[in-house]
């Protein structure tokens, strides 16, 4: 039976011009750009964009885009960009335009001449295998990586994709305490708000941003356990750093980093990648269970064995994923997860650059097509239906897919009239004995609130023009990120004394958490991304 509502009647430095109305609904104090890579044509994703001179900068996002505060062309700052890869290059801001997407082309990187000299003088690292590598940069992740308190200030975000539509983004930009990498993250560290908002530009989905249910099944990750870490999203993401936390139990299958990543994952080397003047190793792995797939990539630095970046994705091996295209890893069933970590060197140490955890999840969503109110009127001696969505003409014009019963007494239809999302039915009664069935309904409704045991109206097999089914729950899979973008790096730095507003953990990040703005805080900005995903 269907409830109703009783009512009466979004290098070469070459650019390229590109208008976008994105940017007519921007805020007019930024200027926005895009990388492209020459010989593909590609978007650049978690690329790094720097302010030089002034230790501020932001990360590209899944598109390519980015966009820089319109003081610093104001102020005729040069912007560093670089990615692995590719070869870096610096530009003047004040040559981007404004109102305009100013798309720049990286041209991949070469030194293979360089790397052969560098070779020549190491052979005895010239048939190392990708096992011993990993172990190297795995023993010397203290020597790599910071001991000392630091912080890092950056942009957090967390968001989910319909298809390619942004939906439920919440920004936040925060200062991260860090007393240092032999010390535990999620006992010491601490965080300040400096500024969060749930950004209502973008769709929001009330049934999506529900926390995870995995006791109902409404909102679920299928075959891994998200736990809700208290609600906080930021939490979540932290956990899933497997370099930062290689002594805690992260996720699987790297699970605890120093001892379990090796032994559970089959490894080889590909070509060696760049950055700078920097020759990078490339090492792939992967893990085959039954069940689930493990693929990833990790870069590790041939001079010290530091790590700048591990990719992780984990694979449901039995569900096909919903385009039945293979992805980048060549995998065409269900992605579980996947992590992308990227370090920096800073003062010859690795700082985070960014972290980025994206997972699928199931989310049971309620009908689409639903019959949202019922009127009778009497001059036409009519019911008028009415649908949340326009309906299929050859299945709504059936008598056989309508119902109607008063006080237990079904009366026959005898026409079936509709437009677009109204569908009128003529019942078998003449205009008094209509009347005298309003009057009863109307005394009804007067005693007590019209309920199902005095009018039942019952419709079935109708579908709308999208091909939604009448009161049909769907299944729905989902895209969840959750992404922090370093924008300035603090090295031996501690977490003050005199300010006890760090952010509660235990606590959703965007509900009832404190936010102290520092006197600088218009240094950074939140890189919000385009509405839709575009490539």
């Amino acid at each position: 039976m269907t409830s109703f509502t009783f009512k009466y009647r979004k290098l070469s430095i070459l650019f390229f011009l590109f208008f976008s109305t994105f940017l007519a609904a921007q805020n007019q104090e930024f200027i926005a750009g895009k990388l492209i890579d020459a010989q593909t044509q590609e978007p650049i994703a978690f690329a790094s964009i720097r302010i030089k001179d002034r230790a501020l900068g932001m990360i590209s996002n899944t598109d390519g885009s980015f966009k820089v505060p319109l003081k610093y062309k104001e102020y005729g700052n040069i912007i560093e960009i670089s990615s692995m890869g590719y070869q870096s290059v610096e530009l003047i801001i004040h040559d981007f335009l404004i109102d305009e997407i100013n798309f720049i082309e990286l041209q991949p990187s070469a030194f293979q001449l360089q790397e052969a000299l560098v070779l020549g003088k190491k052979r005895n690292q010239k048939n190392i295998s990708a096992e011993k590598i990993v172990q190297n940069a795995i023993d010397r992740i203290l020597d790599n990586y910071p001991i000392e308190p630091y912080s890092q200030i950056g942009y957090y975000r967390d968001y989910q994709l319909d298809n390619t539509q942004y939906i439920n983004l919440n920004e936040a930009i925060l200062e991260v305490y860090d007393e240092g990498f032999n010390t535990y993250d999620a006992l010491n560290t601490k965080v300040v708000l400096f500024d969060y908002k749930q950004n209502t530009d973008f769709s929001r989905n009330l049934f999506a941003e529900k926390p995870y249910d995995f006791n109902k099944g409404n909102k679920i990750i299928d075959k891994a356990y998200l736990p809700s870490y208290g609600g906080n999203e930021f939490t979540i993401l932290n956990v899933h750093n497997a370099i930062r936390n290689y002594n805690i139990n992260t996720y699987s299958f790297a699970n605890y980093f120093e001892s379990d990543f090796l032994k559970q994952h089959t490894f080889w080397k590909e070509d060696n990648t760049y950055i700078d003047d920097k020759i990078l190793y490339t090492i792939k792995f992967k893990k085959l269970d039954s069940d689930a797939k493990a693929f990833g990539t990790i870069i590790i630095a041939k001079e010290d064995y530091s790590i700048y970046k591990l990719e992780y994705a984990l694979y449901d091996g039995n569900k096909r994923n919903t385009s039945g295209l293979a992805d980048k890893n060549g995998m065409k069933t269900q992605l579980i997860f996947e992590v992308n970590t990227e370090y920096q060197k800073i003062n010859n140490r690795m700082f985070l650059n960014y972290i980025s955890f994206h997972n699928t999840f199931k989310l049971q969503e309620p009908p689409k097509l639903v019959l949202q109110g019922v009127e009778l009127d009497v001059d036409n001696k009519l019911f008028l239906l009415t649908f949340s969505q326009e309906l299929i003409p050859v299945l709504a014009q059936r008598v056989r897919n309508f119902e109607i019963t008063f006080e237990g007494e079904r009366l026959v239809i005898e026409k079936v009239d509709l437009l677009k999302n109204k569908v009128f039915l003529y019942p078998k009664l003449d205009k008094q004995r209509f009347k005298n069935l309003f009057n009863r309904v109307l005394a009804k409704a007067s005693l007590v609130a019209l309920s199902e045991t005095a009018l039942k109206i019952e419709v079935k097999n109708l579908e709308d023009i999208h091909g939604n089914e009448i009161n049909k729950w769907t299944n729905n899979y989902f895209n969840q990120f959750r992404e922090f973008f370093v924008q300035q790096i603090k090295p031996n730095n501690r977490a003050p004394l005199n300010i006890i507003i760090f952010m509660d953990r235990g606590r959703p990040i965007f509900k009832y958490q404190p936010f102290y703005k520092p006197p600088n805080f218009s240094d950074y900005w939140m890189n919000t991304p385009l509405r839709t995903l575009q490539n």
